[in-house]
């Protein structure tokens, strides 16, 4: 065949197949498994990661870390069947028979704590003013009314479900979603705290506690130290053991930490000082030491110092020589 037929033929070939190619790659492309497209965001100030349906809820709101908090839990299927992710001021929820794009919802936490709790508040507060509107069967007041306008309304918190209210020294008031605290010391918020009522729901319902566990990896934040002794009654010359724990914000162990102490004896006005061994993989520094000649009766106050990549943490134990 000369080579001018051969081309010729060749694209007839091809100019058949083009629509064939065409329809194979949007075959592919629609029949794409959805995990492979699923996106994902790890929280290092909690440990927990947000994915998927949840995520893209989660971002849709530019104040979600003021609305929701952090993620306390991955998702998970809970004992009721449903696909959750508990945050610390809400739990989302997926509704299968909702449209593509509308299945997270908000869990009614606000209700769910409300009817745990069987909260009865201390003191109604008047709701004939001007400062207040209705809705529903309750009032909204004052910096809570402006705060529920602000941030959202019923969309987003519910309607109440009290009025606003006393309990203890608090002014207070429950939505189906929410629980809003009066914080005169907070105007930057707008004078309003929301309460973690996806923790408190996680708490009273029957989930597995090892699902706030925070998942390994991710940036250290912030480191937290904790100290205590083995005795708080010891003798003179007599040895006492003191450990330190050392976690970042979401309570991972940290190994390789450095830690100082200054032990305060006030009945001799001096000061004993002792570098202790890197914290361990499990984020713990101990030290044996022996008291030496004490007083009677007397409190020896230890402070320790942590220090780690920049971060540094300190914690305050004490014991008292008994004779």
């Amino acid at each position: 065949m000369a080579l001018s037929q051969y081309n010729k033929a060749m694209r007839i070939r091809l100019w058949w197949l083009l629509p064939l190619i065409g329809v194979f790659l949007f075959v592919g492309l629609v029949f794409t498994p959805s995990h492979a497209q699923e996106n994902e965001h790890f929280f290092s100030q909690t440990g927990h990661s947000i994915r998927g349906e949840f995520l893209v809820f989660y971002l849709s709101y530019p104040e979600a870390t003021l609305l929701y908090g952090f993620p306390i839990t991955d998702d998970f299927v809970d004992n009721m069947g449903k696909e959750v992710q508990y945050f610390q001021r809400a739990r989302f929820e997926i509704d299968p028979t909702a449209p593509p794009g509308k299945r997270v919802k908000l869990t009614d936490v606000g209700t769910l704590v409300f009817q745990a709790n069987r909260v009865t508040p201390v003191l109604d507060m008047p709701t004939s003013t001007p400062a207040c509107a209705r809705y529903g069967d309750f009032y909204i007041c004052n910096a809570f009314l402006d705060f529920f306008k602000k941030h959202g309304g019923v969309e987003q918190f519910g309607n109440p479900i009290s009025n606003y209210s006393k309990e203890g020294l608090q002014y207070v008031q429950y939505f189906e979603r929410a629980r809003f605290v009066y914080r005169p010391e907070l105007p930057s918020l707008g004078y309003v705290q929301l309460t973690d009522l996806g923790s408190i729901q996680f708490g009273v319902s029957a989930n597995d506690p090892k699902r706030l566990y925070p998942s390994p990896g991710g940036d250290v934040l912030s480191i937290k130290a904790s100290a205590f002794v083995k005795r708080a009654l010891v003798r003179s010359n007599n040895e006492q053991a003191l450990y330190v724990v050392v976690v970042d914000q979401p309570n991972r162990p940290i190994s390789n930490a450095n830690v100082n102490l200054v032990i305060h004896q006030p009945a001799y006005n001096k000061d004993i000082r002792y570098s202790m061994n890197a914290t361990n993989s499990d984020g713990v520094s101990k030290l044996i030491f022996n008291v030496g000649d004490m007083l009677p009766d007397q409190i020896y106050t230890i402070e320790v110092v942590v220090s780690y990549q920049g971060f540094k943490a300190s914690a305050t134990t004490w014991y008292r020589s008994w004779w």
